[in-house]
């Protein structure tokens, strides 16, 4: 018998044996044919060409899982923010055997420079929602909270005006996204969208019920409970619900593509404007004077639709965004004027107001187009969330090396008892067909298995944490811009050897 054994470099062994037929006598000779001669000289060969391919295809499989150096993933990350038009991102990686990288690229702030260093402070937004729910794990172990019992029996007076009878809105359904409460993260509407634990429903809601409910059983403002129960043991010294006056100066700017928020501001003046104009010649119509509208009438329709949109954009979004609003939108809004308040004196225009008005709308769209397309790749800052504003669903601010620690607590359930860690991280209920959530965080099923992570998305920010225990794999990614999010999912995915879309969740 020859018998042919091929080191597949650890990953196969192949071994070939070829024995020549044996043929029944009284002796019971061996028998060897001519055919049987041509068998044997070719089965070396045959068994190294039959190794090589088991090779080919098993080696390729185990690259394909090997995950990336921290200078691969750097250089990744590089090529990436330039692709996605992000300014500045952080990030900390774990390949499994310890710390392999944690590094800051780019800017803080597109407009000033300012360079992303170890201290700069990213909105994390709903990543912490899993930061709360860690805490929530603690008050579990503590005897605080119980996750089965009805969050309003830890209260004197009921948070959602109404919930289904015998079937209250439990810790568990919060931290699994099936509480049945919507998704407002300013927890102005707290009325059931389903029943709770019926199905997965993303909410920000509930997380700022939990909030309510933490303070109360606590005694403590939601801010320092976090900071004296999960930052400061686990020494997350850079992080906070809340920002304190000497960390105002590390903070990130968020960005967001300058181009539709000019035009949007522009075209939401120009509507409110056409508006007055519209009434302005009724009213002129009905007095019999015509459809015509003196001209000091129309600079006082011009400051008031101004006036309208600022008072609008400061209601929804605070009085600290009209200073980036009057950036976006100055340039265009003050050709506009120019063109119609100058070109009559000078330009040859028809003497026919309908087609002057044509013509001078015409001469405003073209320089205000050409001053879009040079700004077409501008970011725009946007304004800081206020330092005090603490909410459970979205202002978390954080470092890329605080979130790298906090990363390493939720692997391995750090300062949790071993129920509660086995808790938090077990499946909870069904999101699709890759995902389920756990108490916390999102559950992806891969090959090398489970990857729990979490996403965070604020204006102009976005960000995501995932930790694999199998592997030990941890990544966490901040960013600046709204393109950061396809940064994050494409480094999760060349870390966890999945598609980036696995790192999507339709909310």
């Amino acid at each position: 018998m020859i018998v042919c054994d091929v080191d597949l470099g650890g990953s196969a062994a192949a071994a070939v044996a070829i024995a020549p037929p044996r043929y029944a006598g009284h002796h019971q000779e061996t028998i060897v044919t001519p055919f049987a001669h041509r068998r044997v000289r070719f089965a070396a060969p045959l068994a190294a060409f039959l190794a090589a391919l088991f090779a080919a295809i098993a080696v390729p499989s185990a690259h394909a899982d090997a995950p990336p150096t921290g200078a691969q993933l750097e250089q990744d990350a590089a090529a990436l923010m330039a692709e996605h038009r992000v300014p500045g991102v952080a990030v900390a990686y774990d390949s499994g055997g310890g710390a392999d990288a944690v590094f800051q690229l780019g800017d803080a702030n597109a407009i000033s420079g300012s360079d992303v260093t170890p201290e700069t402070l990213f909105a994390a937004a709903s990543l912490g929602k899993v930061v709360t729910a860690y805490g929530a794990m603690l008050l579990v172990d503590e005897g605080k909270l119980a996750l089965d019992r009805p969050l309003s029996s830890y209260l004197k007076e009921p948070w959602l005006p109404t919930e289904p009878a015998g079937n209250p809105v439990t810790l568990r359904q919060v931290l699994s996204h099936s509480s049945g409460l919507p998704n407002d993260i300013t927890g102005g509407n707290r009325a059931l969208t389903s029943p709770p634990g019926s199905a997965f429903a993303y909410s920000g809601t509930g997380y700022v019920y939990l909030q309510h409910v933490i303070e109360t059983v606590t005694g403590m403002p939601f801010q320092d409970f976090a900071r004296d129960r999960i930052f400061g043991p686990l020494a997350m010294n850079r992080s906070g619900f809340a920002v304190s006056h000497d960390w105002r100066g590390d903070l990130s700017a968020g960005h967001l593509p300058f181009l539709p928020v000019s035009i949007g501001v522009v075209v939401a003046v120009l509507v409110v404007f056409l508006l007055l104009w519209l009434v302005g010649a009724v009213v002129q119509r009905v007095r019999g004077r015509g459809w015509g509208v003196p001209a000091s009438t129309l600079r006082v329709m011009a400051g008031l639709s101004l006036a309208a949109v600022a008072i609008l954009a400061a209601v929804v979004a605070g009085s600290d965004i009209l200073p980036s609003l009057a950036l976006a939108a100055g340039v265009p809004l003050v050709v506009i004027g120019l063109v119609f308040a100058v070109a009559p004196r000078f330009a040859p225009l028809s003497s026919r107001a309908v087609l002057r008005t044509v013509q001078l709308t015409a001469a405003a769209l073209v320089l205000c187009g050409a001053f879009w397309f040079a700004v077409r790749a501008v970011l725009l800052p946007v304004p800081l969330l206020k330092g005090n504003d603490v909410n459970a669903a979205f202002t978390l601010r954080t470092t890329a090396g605080d979130l790298a620690r906090f990363a390493d607590a939720l692997a391995i359930g750090k300062g949790l008892s071993r129920e509660s860690r086995a808790a938090m991280l077990a499946p909870q209920i069904r999101v699709d067909e890759n995902h389920q959530w756990a108490l916390g965080p999102s559950i992806l099923q891969t090959r090398t298995g489970p990857v729990y992570w979490q996403w965070g998305s604020n204006p102009g920010f976005e960000s995501l944490i995932a930790v694999q225990p199998a592997t030990g794999r941890k990544l966490t990614v901040l960013t600046n811009a709204g393109g950061g999010n396809d940064v994050a999912r494409e480094l999760a995915a060349r870390v966890f050897s999945e598609p980036a879309s696995a790192f999507k969740i339709n909310n």
